[in-house]
């Protein structure tokens, strides 16, 4: 079931009579402070609005493409602060079929507050029933938990239990790029086009996970999603993908706005300088989940590409996604998500359709250095048409030294060979040397040093065996031979429940088990470099403790046992002495009674 938007009731300009403090956009992207005394607008732009939004796209492709509406996209761009954004959901999700009519004439966000408006839910199944339909407010200290309702007192202000709330949901995960901590900064951390009203719980199970498919739904756990009446459902699957790493599945009814919504970002923060910010990181789509973050840089990486890629034909674009899509732009940014508009540039920009006038270049993310090792080669994120050449433009030289390194356009991997340093080069030429095009030469330079080797681990660890007492700690004294500055050490545990390893290597066991502790090599790409067999044992002051309760059990059971036994045999003692005790006194009375007939016998 798709999501619906009712809005033919509302007035083409509505009034704004509230004031937001006006935020002064960072020198790190263009951008002017929202004009709060504007009007509102909640009506939708018309095709040729949208047209002549773009301009001409057409025979664009790839990088082209990309950079093409990255131009459009970014130009006076306008975000309010992360405490703001709930008030902004009234607007950009808000439940326009159960929420109350706005009056043009009074409209505030202050006074829009309880059961007068709801919002569309990321995640929730149903947002058509008022009796599950939430919003913000609830998230309030002032609502309490009173779990013998099975609805939210909006006037009593209770609510059913405390996973009915409402989260902001980044569906580009902050941590992977921008944001690692605290509230995320005006820009990339609060734009509303992947900044989405959802459930809290989803929300919480979501965490830090990339998106993707689940190999297995029925060995995957469940997700549900927490309605304002208390009742649950089903909204999506925390699992492995395919390639063994950990993911969330949403339903298919929001897979399409979320993939839109990560396309956009991938779009929209697509500029890579040598140092991006937390307002305009450097985001980056792949399939190669061995790709990471780097978050001195502010680049982050998203994995599973190719899912999405598929979620956006699985999950077309509705309607709300449209109004709220044109309600961003018009009140709030000043910018459109293209995937929204036009879902069919998603595979021209990050799939296989390159039906156009040319087959492009694609050397927007060759980086200006890679540091590498003998042994461990680089695939380059590249494309190079066959004929190395399109309409435009061919590639007349690919240069670099040989002895040092060796490379393939076609798969654009990069193999190092010896140490030292060389220019990895691409020269472009106009393919009609009369037109007013000029050569280009994207270049990157590659350092290259022997294989890394670590220190420590044959004298301190042996057979590569470590033995660890549960609740103890063992620190790995690693170092690592022929690495880069900005290479360092990444340590990672098998299973987390049976011991947990540092960002320095320091392994706490956990409880009786056996692990593998990895140690990685983090940089331009990431290299195993070492594995660990890991044992977890029970603490020896833990087994004496066992030892002497078990003894001590053992000793009263057998005093026990032997108090029974002694107690039993007195009362068989005490039993038979009353036996003979009743027995002589009845044999001594039949004497005397007999004694005494015999008396009376011889008076008569």
């Amino acid at each position: 079931m798709k999501k619906t938007v009712l809005i033919s009731f509302l007035p083409v300009l509505l009034l704004c009579s509230f004031n937001l403090p006006t935020l002064k956009a960072s020198s790190s992207f263009q951008g002017k402070a929202y004009d709060s005394s504007s009007k509102l607008d909640f009506t939708d732009s018309t095709d040729s609005e949208i047209a002549a939004y773009y301009g001409n796209q057409s025979g664009k492709s790839g990088s082209t493409l990309m950079t093409s509406l990255y131009d459009v996209i970014s130009v006076s761009n306008t975000y309010v602060t992360y405490s703001n954004v709930t008030d902004w959901y009234k607007i950009t999700d808000r439940n326009w079929d159960l929420s109350q009519t706005i009056d043009p004439d009074s409209y505030k966000f202050t006074l829009d507050t309880g059961g007068n408006y709801f919002e569309t839910m990321l995640y929730f199944a149903d947002n058509t029933t008022k009796t599950k339909a939430i919003n913000t407010d609830i998230n309030k200290s002032t609502y309490t938990i009173d779990s013998s309702k099975n609805y939210i007192d909006w006037t009593n202000k209770t609510k059913p239990n405390s996973n009915i709330q409402v989260d902001k949901e980044h569906v580009w995960v902050k941590s992977h790029g921008f944001s690692p901590s605290g509230n995320p900064y005006p820009g990339a951390g609060t734009d509303l086009h992947h900044l989405i009203a959802a459930d809290h719980h989803t929300n919480n199970v979501h965490s830090d996970k990339f998106y993707g498919n689940v190999a297995n739904h029925d060995s995957a756990k469940k997700v549900y999603c927490y309605y304002g009446d208390g009742t649950t459902e089903v909204s999506g699957w925390i699992g492995k993908t395919d390639k063994g790493e950990d993911a969330f599945e949403p339903t298919d009814k929001w897979k399409g706005d979320i993939a839109r919504a990560l396309f956009y970002m991938a779009t929209r923060f697509s500029k890579k300088l040598d140092t991006n910010t937390e307002a305009e990181p450097y985001l980056l789509l792949t399939d190669d989940n061995t790709l990471t973050d780097d978050d001195s840089h502010y680049h982050g990486v998203f994995h599973n590409l190719s899912d999405f890629l598929a979620w956006n034909t699985l999950d077309p674009v509705d309607n709300y996604e449209k109004h709220r899509n044109n309600l961003i732009y018009k009140n709030v940014q000043n910018n459109r998500n293209p995937y929204v508009d036009h879902p069919e540039w998603v595979n021209k920009v990050f799939g296989d359709d390159t039906s156009s006038d040319d087959t492009d270049f694609t050397f927007s993310n060759l980086k200006s250095s890679y540091n590498m090792h003998v042994g461990t080669p680089l695939t380059l994120n590249l494309n190079i048409p066959e004929s190395k050449e399109n309409t435009k433009y061919k590639l007349s030289e690919i240069a670099y030294d040989e002895n040092l390194i060796s490379f393939d356009y076609k798969t654009g991997l990069l193999t190092p060979k010896a140490n030292g340093t060389t220019i990895l080069s691409f020269k472009l030429d106009p393919v009609d040397t009369t037109s007013s095009l000029s050569s280009t030469t994207y270049s990157s330079t590659i350092n290259v040093k022997e294989a890394v080797s670590l220190s420590g681990l044959a004298s301190t660890q042996g057979d590569l065996i470590i033995n660890v007492n549960e609740g103890s700690t063992y620190q790995l004294n690693v170092t690592a031979n022929n690495s880069f500055d900005d290479e360092s050490l990444a340590y990672e545990s098998s299973d987390t429940n049976i011991a947990t390893v540092s960002d320095t290597g320091l392994i706490t066991g956990v409880k009786n088990g056996s692990a593998t502790i990895s140690i990685y090599l983090s940089g331009d790409s990431k290299t195993k470099l070492a594995s660990l067999k890991l044992n977890v044992t029970l603490n020896k002051n833990q087994k004496y403790i066992l030892i002497i309760i078990a003894a001590a059990v053992l000793i009263v059971l057998i005093f026990l046992l032997f108090f029974f036994i002694i107690h039993h045999n007195n009362k068989k003692a005490k039993r038979s002495k009353d036996i003979n005790y009743y027995s002589k006194n009845m044999s001594s009375s039949k004497t005397k009674n007999k004694s005494k007939k015999l008396s009376n016998k011889k008076r008569k």
